[in-house]
């Protein structure tokens, strides 16, 4: 009796070890099969970061060659648009320098016309204006003589007065013309104020025929002289008055 009521003990303690061993395994084996999909999520998780990466990667690698591709073009552009901008300028510069040229082609021939014009009425205006004591010369609207001897310039103007007239006051080449080929005082003068010059009448010069460095009043020179034989369109001076000269007259009609 005794007998079995110890090997009934033994046995109910075999068992509980038995179960106690078997209670202690089984979280391990739970621990272990948690960690499995545990990792392998890792696993997958890295797999899809690497695979946007390389989309990320790949994306910018197609944008930077868009953009490269881009300035390309638009260098190409650029530079077909200074190549058309360097032939218009050099266009334009090839016209201007032609411009240039038929103007100063222009500027020589009006030259050798006037000159020429002048010479076909040099001699009409030889014979057309007389000389003061001989008469008066007719142009449009006004009459105009030539003296025959030499004065300074306010004994010519008084001569002039005297003969209901004044020195000749040139407003046009026409006028201009009457005096081509004379050595004579004009109606012209800076005394009033230096540097100012104004005719008999009063009005100021607007057109003139100075010859070149002229007027440079060298010795207080205050009146206007015509000299012959020169340029016709540029043959004053400026003379000091106390000279003498022949002077040209001229009244109204």
């Amino acid at each position: 009796m005794h007998e079995d009521i110890y090997g009934n003990a033994d046995i109910i303690e075999a068992y509980s070890k038995h179960t106690s061993s078997q209670r202690e395994q089984t979280p391990k084996r739970t621990q272990h099969s948690e960690s499995e999909p545990t990792g392998r999520r890792c696993y997958q998780l890295a797999i899809v970061c690497l695979g946007i990466l390389c989309f990320l990667l790949l994306m910018t690698v197609i944008v930077l060659f868009a953009y490269n591709n881009g300035l390309r073009e638009e260098a190409k552009k650029n530079k077909a648009e200074m190549a058309q901008i360097s032939s218009y300028l050099t266009s334009n510069y090839s016209e201007k320098l032609e411009l240039q040229t038929s103007y100063s082609t222009c500027t020589a021939e009006k030259e050798q016309l006037q000159m020429k014009y002048s010479t076909y009425t040099e001699n009409d205006r030889k014979k057309q204006i007389q000389f003061c004591p001989k008469g008066w010369t007719r142009f449009e609207t006004r009459l105009y003589c030539i003296s025959t001897e030499k004065k300074t310039w306010q004994e010519s103007r008084q001569d002039c007065k005297n003969r209901g007239a004044d020195l000749i006051v040139i407003n046009s080449r026409q006028e201009q013309d009457i005096i081509l080929h004379t050595d004579a005082w004009i109606g012209l003068t800076d005394r009033e104020r230096e540097g100012t010059w104004k005719w008999v009448d009063g009005t100021p010069l607007t057109t003139s025929f100075w010859r070149d460095g002229e007027p440079n009043n060298v010795g207080e020179e205050d009146c206007a002289h015509n000299n012959a034989g020169t340029n016709p369109i540029k043959s004053w001076n400026d003379k000091g008055c106390s000279a003498k000269s022949f002077w040209v007259c001229e009244k109204e009609a």
